[in-house]
């Protein structure tokens, strides 16, 4: 019911289980979360912002 998940800054840290067990299709555990700020360039990307707008949004302190 623990499972142990890694974090970039935090190291390993322990996390409640999936409470429900299938035979089939056994659920494994995830990467963890993820730190402030880790996913934010690709999302970013995704909505349409490009290289030069994220640059901007560093050097003003916006986003890290």
């Amino acid at each position: 019911m623990i499972w142990e998940l890694n974090n970039r800054d935090l190291g390993t840290y322990k996390a409640s289980g999936h409470p429900i067990r299938f035979s089939k299709t056994p659920v494994e555990p995830g990467a963890g979360a993820p730190v402030l700020g880790e996913n934010t360039e690709t999302i970013l990307q995704e909505i349409g912002y490009g290289d030069q707008d994220i640059a901007r949004l560093k050097a003003a302190g916006i986003i890290k």
